[in-house]
């Protein structure tokens, strides 16, 4: 993952004008609700110029190319104010590499309280797939439901990580039945409908051994891939491990 700055300057005769700030936020939350750039960007004036300090899943994230119908929209605003250039900060280490792998076999829905990158997670490699390379779903035009999903998955594991609303926080993460279960299971289905690949929701548990699927009741398979996830059920498209994994 990169981390790189992108630089907002003035075009020569153009007046500063204050609703300017409006137009950065809104394109750079097209950019993160695009998965184009990852959460915890900032923004920062310096000088005449405007600063976005951002993280990118790969080197070229950011061509238009990329871009969704919004983030056409909201750079072509900009680009009647500012030049807009970029420079190359190094690499954000509390961040994993993307997937490279050019055809899945499959994918898992997969996040914990400190994961910043794409909640896809690749069944064959074990790394996040960038949103912006995935079709869209739920008649978006952006990856807003995911990344909503994934902002309130962190949410809940934060707060059972701090042992607060123990009840309430377990249930949503270990039970198919949660609200934020189906929610995800939900982008699971929809996703697999348009790729044409299985996707899988992890569902966290810390028994020391779940025998069987809690949605079928049969027992878990083997998934194959054991250094991503142990267990897996195809016919609820549930995984799973044989204790709590720890990330």
């Amino acid at each position: 993952m990169e981390y790189r700055k992108l630089i907002f300057t003035y075009i020569p005769d153009v007046e500063e004008y204050a609703d300017v700030v409006y137009l950065l936020w809104d394109y750079l939350g097209t950019l993160y609700k695009n998965g184009q750039i990852l959460k915890g960007y900032d923004l920062v004036k310096h000088g005449s110029e405007y600063h976005a300090f951002v993280t990118v899943p790969e080197n070229d994230a950011l061509e238009e190319k990329y871009h969704n119908h919004y983030g056409i929209i909201a750079l072509a605003k900009l680009e009647e104010v500012f030049l807009i250039t970029s420079e190359e900060m190094g690499k954000n280490m509390s961040c994993n590499d993307s997937c490279k792998c050019e055809q899945p076999s499959g994918y898992m829905l997969y996040s914990d309280f400190c994961l910043q990158e794409s909640p896809l997670i690749c069944w064959d490699c074990g790394k996040s797939v960038p949103l912006y390379k995935l079709p869209y779903i739920g008649n978006e035009k952006e990856h807003y439901q995911v990344v909503s999903w994934q902002q309130a998955y962190n949410s809940v594991d934060q707060l059972w990580m701090n042992c607060l609303s123990d009840r309430f926080t377990y249930h949503q993460l270990t039970s198919p039945q949660s609200q934020l279960s189906k929610e995800g299971r939900d982008i699971c289905t929809e996703l697999e409908k348009e790729m044409g690949r299985p996707v899988y929701y992890y569902l966290y548990h810390e028994h020391e051994k779940m025998t069987n699927c809690p949605v079928c009741g049969k027992p878990w398979s083997e998934s194959g891939h054991k250094e991503i996830v142990a267990l897996k059920c195809d016919a609820c498209r549930l995984a799973t491990d044989e204790s709590s994994k720890w990330f």
